[in-house]
């Protein structure tokens, strides 16, 4: 192997619940490419090997913690089971687990479509539930906002400060409403599937890869417009938003911080989740102090 080929690989792609045989799909192709998948959380990576030819298996594990990379006790016996079996495991993040099997012909790891679906039901609830938890606390910050701009006596940093908010509001919720809207379909579909005897119509590649273009169109155009508003801010803002952007501005680096624990070190996923939320939190608190005692 040439010293300068490349013995890592890096993709920016998303997967869901819903997506599982895409994803046990492209990482089959990948394998077959000569790398193996290595990492499934903050995006994928791939080690460089030879071509491989192997059959993945992603599954939602009901005992495991969604928002947790925490392996417990009732997760690890069946994560034994299924090696035991000749499944290997790849990785995992929260109740994805995603396994491998030399032998293409081995039985699924779950081959009861109804109690797989229960678990992914289960599964997307939880992940709904956070993110209206989400969408609730920036209409409150949204809220908070407002009344400051009408209250208060400098009306271009109140306004920037409103704007974004507003745009924080708008994507919050228009995530919920999008996830539960398809979540809820794509369920309709799979129950009736299941009843009539198909397999579970898990979202084939074409349709996850327009998800994830859809998804890096947004988040490029989301980061270019806060840019733009914090060059705005600095420039044309006065005195009282300057504070509120050092705050934002300061919890960037803490944010990523916590993300890289909740990617490197499985005991720290659950405090590096928590470290996140409590500096949003914190942030969005001290935005409104600022502006109340401006």
């Amino acid at each position: 192997m040439s010293k300068k080929e490349k013995t890592t690989k890096h993709e920016f792609l998303s997967y869901t619940y819903t997506d599982l045989t895409a994803m046990e799909q492209h990482f089959e192709e990948m394998a077959a490419q000569g790398w193996m998948i290595k990492s499934i959380r903050g995006g994928m990576t791939y080690t460089r090997c030879e071509s491989r030819t192997l059959r993945f298996n992603a599954q939602i594990i009901s005992s495991a913690d969604p928002f947790g990379n925490e392996i417990s006790p009732e997760t690890g016996d069946l994560v034994s089971f299924c090696e035991e079996a000749g499944w290997r495991l790849v990785d995992h993040s929260g109740a994805l687990y995603v396994f491998y099997n030399e032998d293409l012909v081995a039985p699924d790891i779950v081959t009861d479509d109804a109690e797989k679906l229960e678990t992914i039901k289960r599964s997307i609830a939880k992940t709904n539930r956070f993110s209206w938890i989400g969408a609730i606390a920036s209409t409150l910050n949204l809220a908070l906002a407002a009344l400051m701009y009408f209250t208060g006596e400098d009306k271009s940093s109140h306004g920037l400060i409103l704007l974004v908010f507003l745009c924080s509001w708008i994507l919050s919720f228009y995530s919920a409403v999008i996830n539960t809207v398809l979540s809820r379909r794509w369920i309709k579909n799979a129950e009736e599937a299941v009843l009539e005897g198909r397999p579970i119509p898990f979202n084939d590649k074409e349709k996850v890869k327009w998800k994830n273009d859809l998804g890096k169109l947004i988040g490029i155009l989301t980061a270019i417009i806060l840019f733009g508003m914090v060059i705005w801010a600095l420039a044309l803002g006065g005195d009282s938003i300057k504070p509120v952007l050092s705050g934002f501005i300061f919890a960037i680096p803490i944010v990523l911080f916590a993300l890289h624990l909740a990617k490197k070190d499985l005991s720290r996923s659950k405090m590096a989740l928590y470290i996140t939320l409590l500096v949003l939190a914190l942030s969005a608190v001290m935005t409104g102090f600022i502006l109340l005692i401006k």
